[in-house]
């Protein structure tokens, strides 16, 4: 857990930034990875069944509705945090833009890296999950020390970002054949980068106190979580009905 690694690593003034920093990115966080758990049963039951082409289809719905929807929190929570956190604890504790993309990298990955755990792990394939999220704990855990040297405070949440995209790497490489399951995994992880993109460029556009350019990049913004709600809604949509369609047991 990031905030675990902060205690041991850094003094309780040098922590609380990223602890706060990272409250707003952890509900988005919490909200999106509750689905993919509550689906383990149902997809366990129809590859016990022998309904391998509905579970994947239903998976693949899961998978690009957990992307959508932690993309676009996570480019919100980016656009929005640095007032939030003024509002909420005083600006003085808000960790700066940088931390807060580098929070919101690692919610996305994070929430992608699980549900693609759990439809592995419904499969009856134990193993690959144990071994990427162990492989996830040794990389962050290598890259924390001399990125927290190298960066300060920075370097923590760096660290996890790049052990997450490890992991992600990993389930890509040991999975070729699931393409159905990580096309939507891999566009939403490029959907989230856009839209943390996008974010970080209202939260720096709202500093130069600019009313036309806070309304073209907040419209920017609102225009792109829309198309991306709208495609990871019809594709999850599609597939379920593809699935449902052709007579689940």
């Amino acid at each position: 857990d990031t905030a675990t690694t902060e205690i041991y690593t850094l003094s309780l003034h040098d922590a609380l930034p990223i602890s706060l920093t990272g409250r707003a990115v952890d509900a988005v966080r919490m909200f999106s990875e509750k689905i993919s758990p509550a689906m383990v049963p149902g997809l366990a039951h129809l590859k016990g069944k022998g309904n391998t082409e509905h579970m994947m289809r239903i998976a693949s719905a899961l998978i690009a509705t957990v992307s959508g929807l932690v993309a676009i929190g996570a480019g919100a929570t980016v656009a929005l945090n640095r007032p939030f956190m003024s509002l909420w604890v005083g600006k003085q504790y808000y960790g700066g833009l940088s931390m807060t993309t580098a929070l919101a990298l690692i919610s996305v990955l994070t929430v992608i890296t699980t549900a693609l755990g759990h439809v592995v792990f419904s499969s009856g394939n134990v193993r690959l999950p144990a071994g990427v999220a162990f492989t996830q704990l040794a990389i962050k855990l290598l890259l924390t020390f001399p990125l927290t040297h190298a960066f300060g405070t920075l370097g923590i949440p760096v660290a996890g970002a790049c052990a997450s995209a490890c992991a992600l790497i990993l389930y890509c490489v040991a999975l070729p054949s699931w393409t159905r399951i990580m096309k939507p995994a891999r566009l939403g992880a490029m959907a989230a980068g856009g839209l943390i993109l996008l974010g970080s460029a209202c939260d720096t556009v709202g500093t130069l106190h600019r009313p036309l350019l806070v309304v073209i990049s907040a419209g920017t913004f609102a225009v792109c979580s829309i198309l991306t709600a709208f495609v990871s809604v019809t594709k999850a949509k599609l597939a379920l009905r593809r699935a449902f369609c052709s007579g689940v047991e």
